[in-house]
């Protein structure tokens, strides 16, 4: 059942993506702006189902697991886009393009994530609107990042990067990979598999 429900969400995401991007000829900005923003409504769409739990324990347990379900969608969306690339532009540095891109939506994903696991934990604990500022403004800080990264890595890849700034690129990406998983792992799975408060 996780594994239908994540080629539907992954390959959910590519069509919707692939269909907007196709009718609006959109530019690079425009382009990783409904990417990102699509992502981060799908994480938030799966983090609410989490709320049709009984207790706060379980909330965060149900919450932690459908976001990790929205990142492995978000990595098979990433890989059906970079295959479909392939297709319509046959080359040999599909690995490269693989290595280049994969990383980029991961690091967006996570960030995402853990913003959604931040509202889902304010809006659980009904906190009051005074009490909001601090959550929402973290989120809005994860999604401007992952917007930044994404849009970034699309104007230089539009470039067309020669060896060393590929190799600064790949090495950028992987650090934000680790710290961007490491957030999320702090923020979502230690406090909601382990813990069970966020």
């Amino acid at each position: 059942m996780r594994a239908l429900s994540v080629v539907a969400l992954g390959g959910g995401l590519y069509a919707l993506f692939a269909i907007a991007e196709g009718m609006g000829g959109l530019g690079l900005v425009a382009s990783a702006l409904l990417e990102e923003c699509g992502k981060f409504a799908l994480l938030v769409g799966l983090a609410a189902t989490a709320a049709r739990k009984r207790n706060h324990a379980a909330i965060a347990k149900a919450n932690g697991d459908a976001l990790c379900l929205g990142l492995v969608a978000i990595g098979l969306f990433a890989t059906i886009e970079n295959l479909a690339y392939f297709l319509a532009f046959p080359a040999r540095d599909i690995l490269a393009r693989l290595l280049w891109s994969e990383p980029v939506h991961l690091v967006c994903g996570f960030f995402e994530a853990a913003a959604a696991g931040v509202l889902a934990t304010a809006a659980r604990r009904r906190e009051k609107a005074s009490s909001w500022l601090r959550p929402c403004l973290e989120a809005v800080s994860c999604i401007a990042f992952a917007l930044a990264w994404h849009l970034g890595f699309n104007l230089l890849a539009a470039a067309d990067p020669t060896g060393p700034a590929v190799a600064a690129a790949g090495l950028a990406n992987l650090a934000a990979l680790l710290a961007g998983g490491r957030y999320f792992a702090q923020r979502v799975l230690v406090g909601g598999f382990l813990y069970g408060i966020t």
